[in-house]
């Protein structure tokens, strides 16, 4: 199709709009990919009104040609759903995208990555408003909606984007320095509550947790096997700390994470070792969860969250109910500022993350919201990636005891014996089997010198996600 069919009308007919109201103070970047849902291509219509032009294409992927400011694009005899809408001009002043004549009232504006300019740090040009998403509930056609509430969100020129695993490359819920980060933005974040909902997610399971230690090696390692029974994220957790708790978001514990496919057999092979690259001295007690419809919200150069954000699962319906935050920021915390309130920001979340209350409460920082920054261009979230995560669901932890099976400190055998003299591998690698895509080992491969060196150089070369233009 050459061109679209356009009505021009004088009075629009009944539309829900979103755009500019749902995202205020915002310019919209040309660069933005922005979808809008059609349920019912023979009654619905797209409208767009701003500035200059919208360039359009169908699902299938056909181009639809531009639709102009004020006019409607007629779907009849186009398929149903996800349509691609370019921006051709920056949106600097009132936009919004409508569905006229919709079959219902739930949202249909969407990106993976929304890109967005406040102009600056200061706190009256912060983000305070939502983003819903909808994420994957564990089975095909099942899925749950996650509002995240942001409050006093400044980055100057920043991006709102999120994955079901975290930063590429890394392990899952670990804040990285921006500049060896790489994501794939694979969340669709919705204005609005999404009109597109599936089946309820799948309740979680994962069972059968055992543990192989090495036969014959210099490490103290292994391989866990276990079963899980849907699509999600899978993560074993080792309580290095010795304190009882199997927390995720503990630098000095065992963190192994990766995605299932569905309900399957997952082995892992572990080489022993800690994210900070020490071997398991604690209490040697593993556990293993799967979440379904994990969600990882990642702030790209974010300098300010302040009073902060907060998440919550979102009914068919619209009502909102807490969801714990969980992160990891150890890696990027070392040149951080006070906030507002003349506290340091928490470093890590906890086992049990951070529970932001109710909708209606007051987000209070490092109480019921995550939060950093001072709304200036310096801190923890100043050429970071910030990791803060969350699901729909997860399951109890299978657990299982590897100092059963002679942990360093316990062992007296030969082929196992550490020794004074080992020298710790210059890289660790954790293969994770028969999943084919996305993997986190349970420690970093390389050490803080090495990442700095990465960052410099990254610097140098251009490296990483996009940087703003002030």
């Amino acid at each position: 199709m050459s061109s679209i069919l356009i009505s021009l009308i004088v009075a629009a007919p009944a539309a829900h709009a979103e755009g500019s109201a749902e995202l205020p103070g915002q310019w919209l970047l040309v660069d933005n990919d922005l979808y809008v849902d059609i349920v019912d291509p023979e009654t619905e219509r797209i409208r767009f009104d701003g500035a200059g032009t919208l360039s359009v294409h169908a699902p299938d992927g056909t181009d639809l040609g531009t639709l102009l400011a004020g006019a409607e694009l007629l779907l009849s005899g186009l398929p149903a759903g996800a349509y691609l809408l370019e921006p051709l001009r920056e949106q600097r002043g009132d936009w919004d995208i409508s569905v006229v004549d919709a079959v219902d009232s739930g949202g249909r504006i969407h990106s993976y990555d929304w890109q967005l300019d406040a102009r600056s740090y200061d706190d009256d040009t912060g983000f305070d408003g939502r983003f819903y998403a909808r994420v994957d509930g564990g089975a095909d056609g099942s899925d749950a909606v996650v509002a995240i509430v942001l409050d006093g969100w400044t980055g100057y020129r920043w991006t709102a984007m999120a994955t079901g695993y975290g930063v590429d490359g890394w392990d899952a819920g670990r804040s990285v320095d921006r500049y060896i980060a790489e994501v794939d933005p694979s969340i669709p974040l919705y204005l609005s509550n999404p009109s597109v909902r599936g089946d309820a997610p799948v309740s979680p399971e994962a069972t059968g947790l055992v543990f192989a230690v090495n036969e014959v090696s210099d490490e103290f390692g292994g391989t866990f096997t276990f079963d899980v029974n849907a699509r999600g994220t899978w993560r074993i957790v080792c309580d290095n700390s010795a304190d009882g708790v199997l927390d995720p978001t503990d630098n000095d514990n065992v963190v192994l994470s990766g995605v299932s496919e569905g309900a399957e057999s997952i082995e892992v092979e572990w080489d022993g070792h800690t994210w900070g690259l020490d071997y398991i001295s604690g209490a040697g007690e593993c556990g293993v969860t799967l979440s379904v419809g994990e969600m990882h919200f990642l702030a790209d150069d974010i300098e300010t969250a302040y009073p902060g954000m907060r998440t919550f699962l979102v009914d068919s319906g619209g009502s909102l109910s807490a969801a714990p935050m969980f992160w990891n920021d150890a890696e990027v915390a070392h040149d951080d500022i006070p906030m507002d309130n003349g506290e340091f920001p928490a470093v890590a979340s906890g086992a049990d993350g951070v529970d932001p209350g109710a909708i209606g409460d007051t987000p209070e920082a490092d109480v019921n919201a995550r939060s950093w920054g001072n709304f200036d261009d310096a801190g923890r979230g100043d050429r970071s990636m910030l990791d803060t995560w969350t699901f729909a669901d997860r399951s109890s932890p299978d657990v299982v005891d590897v100092a059963d099976f002679g942990g360093p400190g316990d062992r007296d055998d030969t082929t196992n014996d550490l020794g004074s003299g080992f020298e710790e591998p210059e890289e660790l690698v954790v293969t994770i089997e028969p999943a084919d895509g996305y993997f986190k080992g349970g420690c970093s491969v390389m050490d803080a010198s090495s990442a700095g060196g990465l960052a410099v150089f990254a610097a140098m070369v251009g490296f990483g996600l996009r940087r703003r233009d002030d």
